[in-house]
């Protein structure tokens, strides 16, 4: 293992993991904040803590890295719009 594959000494949240796993599956900001109930603001500062504590220089990296690490669960699932949203009206 590398140094850049080293965990952080500072473990990464539950909110920082899920936003990370949402941003790996293609999910926008807004869509992650409607998910997990936070406001677009919420949303990036937890992701900037992620990636300031995985030591990447952006979200690809941090989600790259969470990924090598095995921080991800086996499954990442989950839908930004609720069953049955005529999604579109998102857009």
């Amino acid at each position: 293992m590398n140094h850049a594959d080293r965990p952080s000494r500072i473990p990464l949240t539950r909110t920082e993991l899920k936003c990370l796993g949402h941003v790996a599956q293609g999910w926008s900001d807004e869509e992650i904040g409607r998910s997990l109930i936070l406001s677009m603001q919420e949303v990036e500062s937890v992701l900037t803590n992620a990636v300031n504590k995985l030591g990447t220089p952006n979200r690809s990296a941090a989600v790259a890295k969470a990924a090598r690490l095995g921080l991800f669960s086996d499954s990442l699932s989950g839908n930004p719009y609720p069953e049955g949203t005529d999604y579109k009206k998102f857009s």
